[in-house]
């Protein structure tokens, strides 16, 4: 069952190159926010860097510009309104008994990100749901995160990339888990599924953010502009 996440939008125009120049360097003047401009030019491929960032910041920017889609094993009672795996990525702290992912009660279900392109990941930082109830807090534990270039597609499969680490646990309500990954590890997918192989069991996520190296810091924080000839090219700010 997929949730799906928002983007920024595209536009698309025909400048001239010396237009195209002339933009690019107000918008850097001005740059208040992400955006993502495309346009269409005829000349050689050109690569500008802006400054970088530290791989503190990137746990924020990996959220918004570098995942594609989001997607979970199961979402409680189907309610993808109240339970969906979108909220594990809406940058929102959930205190209430919703608006964070809630799988059905399963044999190792499984939350998963799918990056626009294989990402070095560092590890991950999880926030666990907010409970008065210690038998739903202590639901986040036994919790493997796997990196690599294979996706999980069904109910009841276990990912069988690359161990990234491993949080025992358990958490408790509103707790934030680190779990670093024992070296650094790139993929196309991230995966967080509980461990255990006999029990069915419930997976909380109220939000997690992705670490990552400072090479992929310095990734998200490029203005990159590339023109082909009757190509487009495309100015990402983030």
């Amino acid at each position: 069952m997929v949730g799906n996440y928002s983007y920024p939008k595209t536009t698309t125009v025909s400048p001239t190159i010396t237009d195209v120049y002339t933009t690019l360097n107000e918008t850097a003047a001005t740059y208040a926010g992400p955006k993502t401009t495309t346009t269409t030019a005829t000349t050689a491929t050109t690569t500008t860097t802006m400054t970088t960032t530290t791989v503190g910041e990137c746990l924020s920017t990996v959220m918004s510009n570098q995942i594609e889609n989001v997607e979970a094993s199961t979402i409680y009672g189907d309610d993808k309104i109240k339970f969906g795996p979108q909220f594990a990525i809406d940058g929102k702290l959930s205190e209430s008994s919703g608006n964070f992912y809630h799988s059905d009660e399963e044999r190792q279900p499984w939350f998963q990100l799918t990056f626009t392109s294989p990402f070095s990941v560092t590890g991950v930082t999880i926030t666990n749901r907010a409970s008065h109830y210690p038998v739903a807090s202590e639901r986040l534990r036994n919790l493997d995160v796997r990196v690599g270039s294979k996706a999980l597609t069904k109910s009841g499969e276990v990912s069988t990339n690359p161990l990234c680490g491993f949080f025992k646990g358990p958490s408790t309500s509103l707790a934030t888990e680190e779990i670093p990954c024992n070296t650094p590890l790139t993929g196309k997918y991230l995966s967080v599924q509980l461990h255990d192989e006999q029990v069915a069991r419930v997976l909380h996520i109220n939000e997690i953010t992705v670490g990552c190296t400072n090479t992929e810091a310095t990734r998200t924080e490029e203005e990159t502009l590339t023109k082909k000839e009757k190509g487009t090219f495309t100015i990402m700010l983030h």
